[in-house]
């Protein structure tokens, strides 16, 4: 998850709100709302703006991107690629009903429409092009738990930029109850019970002074074999720092994530990291980097990674454009 400016669950821990309140998708990414906007240019970066653009074209229809050019070095080898070039537009029909696209150099990568406030408020129900609701989404997907999540299940069973489905759930500032069922439309019908996974997101925030924190659990099953179930939790500071826990149990193994980010002024992020994976041996990762948020436009992001017990390291460099 992420709020604000990018895809940082650890915001969610660091202000006490969901992902929900500062994006159009329940479990946070991809486009920001005019909830955001002032926050992220006023308050999140290095040098802020005085006065809040909007993202509008006109009242109905916002727009939004993150665009992620990555220097990646493993070994003696290093690689220079797009990691993410992703262009968002929302149709606003009424206060009620959104309609989102995203698009990037594959195509389309998710195409929906979300009903709010549909049963009771805050509920809401989610058809057509997206990817399943479930885990934490960080800004680094090399973190064990997302990794394993995307490349061990999701495109095992899915089509990344072929999924779709419905998602019911309810959304509010400091909660998230979700349950959604998908396929890939490349293995239709998109409900058969032989194809489809089920998939599921929750967690509460709570608050207490400066002091927030964040309790999930959640999971995607596709049949007795083939499952993923785990929890989260995390405590964060006011403005100033978050610690996450993140473990998914997988069938016959653990993968585990920890990471710590502090803000010792406006706009740099100190982030270290964990992780550990028990899958055939023991592999464990640490990992130290920042994140500096120049302007409300602009993210420097530098990791490098120590694998124990393996003769393995990677370091790697991201420029970040965002709207």
């Amino acid at each position: 998850m992420f709020i604000l400016i990018i895809s940082l669950p650890e915001f969610s821990i660091m202000y006490g709100v969901s992902c929900a309140s500062c994006h159009t998708e329940s479990q946070g990414s991809g486009i920001r709302n005019e909830n955001s906007w002032g926050l992220q240019q006023k308050y999140l970066s290095f040098k802020s703006r005085d006065e809040v653009f909007k993202y509008k074209i006109n009242e109905i229809i916002s727009y939004g991107s993150d665009v992620r050019i990555f220097y990646l070095q493993i070994a003696d080898s290093s690689y220079i690629f797009p990691m993410q070039t992703s262009f968002y537009v929302n149709y606003k029909v009424n206060s009620s009903v959104d309609i989102v696209g995203e698009i990037g150099l594959r195509g389309i990568y998710e195409a929906y429409g979300t009903i709010w406030n549909l049963l009771f408020l805050n509920s809401y129900i989610k058809a057509g092009l997206f990817l399943p609701n479930i885990g934490l989404r960080y800004e680094d997907h090399t973190y064990f738990t997302r990794d394993y999540l995307d490349n061990g299940f999701i495109d095992r069973y899915l089509l990344r930029f072929e999924t779709g489905g419905l998602e019911l759930g309810y959304a509010d500032e400091t909660k998230l109850i979700s349950i959604s069922v998908m396929n890939s439309f490349g293995n239709s019908p998109l409900f058969l019970s032989g194809n489809q996974v089920i998939s599921s997101n929750n967690y509460k925030i709570y608050s207490i002074g400066k002091y927030n924190f964040l309790i999930g659990i959640g999971g995607i099953l596709k049949d007795m074999e083939n499952h993923i179930f785990g929890g989260y939790f995390g405590f964060g500071v006011l403005e100033k720092t978050s610690f996450i826990f993140d473990y998914l149990r997988f069938k016959n193994f653990n993968v585990f994530t920890g990471t710590i980010r502090y803000v010792p002024v406006k706009g740099f992020h100190v982030v270290s990291s964990y992780d550990f994976s028990d899958e055939k041996s023991n592999m464990m990762r640490f990992g130290l980097g920042f994140s500096f948020f120049y302007n409300p436009h602009i993210e420097i992001m530098s990791r490098y990674y120590y694998y124990l017990n393996q003769k393995l390291n990677l370091f790697l460099i991201s420029l970040h454009f965002m709207l």
